[in-house]
């Protein structure tokens, strides 16, 4: 079973699919935040989409994302990068190239994949 909220979260349930009823569904669904972080975490899911509409090509997983279904599943597994590089703590490193975010994003999935297959 797939959760549509993950392409709502995604941002890209506009995303030219229009006539695609799990897209229809996701369009329906609106979040409602209490906490900044909140918000925070939603807007690194939708920071991770983007890059990886922009650079999928790169990004060599065991799934490489093509379509906005994939952009969105690879989005929330990846968010984190995008998350630290938005709001870096102190001590870590600022993240500010195509090429090293790529990498991030790369270890990211690994580290997601691992966990799942831990559980």
């Amino acid at each position: 079973m797939f959760d549509r909220r993950v392409i709502a979260a995604s941002g890209l349930a506009d995303s030219g699919n229009e006539n695609n009823p799990i897209f229809q569904q996701a369009r329906r669904w609106q979040f409602i935040f209490s906490t900044k972080r909140e918000i925070n975490l939603l807007s690194a899911v939708q920071a991770a989409a983007v890059f990886l509409s922009k650079h999928h090509l790169c990004v060599q997983t065991d799934l490489v994302p093509m379509d906005a279904i994939q952009i969105s599943v690879t989005a929330v597994k990846v968010y984190d990068v995008f998350l630290e590089a938005n709001n870096p703590p102190d001590d870590a490193r600022t993240i500010n190239r195509d090429s090293d975010i790529v990498q991030e994003v790369i270890n990211s999935y690994k580290k997601f994949e691992k966990q799942m297959l831990a559980a």
